[in-house]
């Protein structure tokens, strides 16, 4: 029965996942090219955490921000300087995503096959 319970909860988590990452990926349809400006250091229960900040400029205004990218123990990941592509929403740049992250697609993914093994696993 637990089995069961969580399946299903995994599978809702899964979905939801997998909506949230196609609404954005349909939202941001604008391309940019976007430069590393920063990469934050963070300090969490001793661990450290490196977060990239991104700048690009869109009709004249510059925008900065992380993308939707998450944080990460690896501070390699991104280096200053660096450019790479953003999407971004038109009209609100400020919604932009960097091209090729597809975090949240992998997290429901994980999730939702999770929840279809745990389901289906009686016994």
């Amino acid at each position: 029965m637990l089995d069961t319970i969580m399946g299903i909860l995994c599978m809702m988590f899964g979905v939801a996942a997998l909506s949230f990452e196609f609404n954005k990926l349909r939202q941001c349809s604008s391309r940019a090219e976007a430069t590393v400006v920063e990469v934050k250091r963070q300090e969490s229960r001793g661990l450290k955490i490196y977060s990239p900040v991104f700048e690009f400029h869109v009709d004249g205004k510059t925008i900065r921000g992380n993308g939707g990218v998450p944080g990460s123990q690896f501070r390699r990941r991104f280096q200053v300087g660096e450019t790479l592509q953003v999407l971004y929403e038109e009209g609100n740049p400020e919604h932009f995503r960097v091209r090729g992250n597809y975090t949240m697609f992998a997290i429901g993914v994980f999730f939702l096959l999770s929840g279809i093994y745990m389901y289906m696993r009686k016994g």
